[in-house]
């Protein structure tokens, strides 16, 4: 886990201000929960810190490192969208190695086991999305982030 680290960050979409000077810090290990009404800039200041859009100014730190302008690839940081994105054509374990790159077989299995055994999933591994609760979906969502 990291300290990050929101520093004046500014965002607008045409005319529109979404977010407008925030400045924010959570700490290593700490529970942070952003809350508001719809339209109020809580999924776009979460794709900030993600990488998945850029701030018009400020930046985003983690551990003290800038890290504005590194692609979301590049800053080991996961986001479990709401509605899940689960692949329907694919079973529980290939939703989950998908991401997971650049391992030996071995590895990949190993970090696959790991993080089924956390969101209590290893015996759903087969299982297509279509026969998971939605409780389910969202583990395998967690699990992939």
């Amino acid at each position: 886990m990291v300290t990050v680290e929101v520093n004046h960050l500014n965002k607008n979409f045409g005319k529109l201000r979404v977010l407008n000077d925030i400045n924010l810090k959570i700490n290593n290990g700490e529970l942070f929960v952003v809350i508001g009404p719809s339209g109020s800039g809580k999924s776009t200041l979460l794709r900030i810190i993600a990488g998945l859009e850029s701030p018009d100014s400020g930046n985003v730190l983690f551990d003290g490192l800038d890290v504005t302008t590194i692609p979301p690839n590049k800053r080991g940081i996961g986001m479990v969208f709401q509605d899940y994105a689960i692949w329907p054509h694919m079973n529980v374990e290939q939703n989950i190695k998908f991401v997971i790159k650049n391992k030996k077989p071995e590895e990949e299995e190993e970090i696959l086991k790991d993080v089924l055994e956390t969101v209590g999933l290893l015996s759903k591994r087969k299982n297509r999305p279509s026969e998971l609760s939605g409780g389910e979906l969202q583990r395998v969502a967690i699990a992939r982030a």
